[in-house]
């Protein structure tokens, strides 16, 4: 997952998504932003070309020296949000089915 990040002070940079959620995602980046920069991003959900993307706006909350930066959603269409909130479901799915899967067994026994 890929972050097109959008400021007006330091262009357009590509940042590899570390986490994501609701309300703000952490980019690797942490020499490029400055905490309180406002910035507009184009989050692509999958790294296939054709694949979906969520638009979103934001401001940095906090750098991580070595790390990255964590950016807070300010703003973003309501397609958007519902569009995110499904993947935040499946994610969470998947890891409950690969979880529960290895309880169950461990259970069995």
């Amino acid at each position: 997952m890929t972050a097109k990040i959008s400021n007006p002070d330091r262009g357009v940079l590509s940042c590899p998504v570390r986490d994501i959620g609701l309300g703000g995602i952490f980019v690797e980046a942490d020499d490029c932003l400055r905490e309180g920069d406002a910035c507009a991003m184009v989050i692509s959900l999958d790294d296939t070309p054709d694949g979906p993307e969520v638009e979103a706006y934001g401001q940095v909350v906090r750098v991580e020296d070595g790390q990255g930066t964590a950016i807070e959603f300010t703003g973003m269409s309501p397609e958007a949000f519902d569009h995110l909130d499904r993947l935040m479901v499946l994610n969470r799915a998947s890891s409950d089915e690969l979880n529960g899967a290895g309880l169950s067994k461990r259970r069995s026994r």
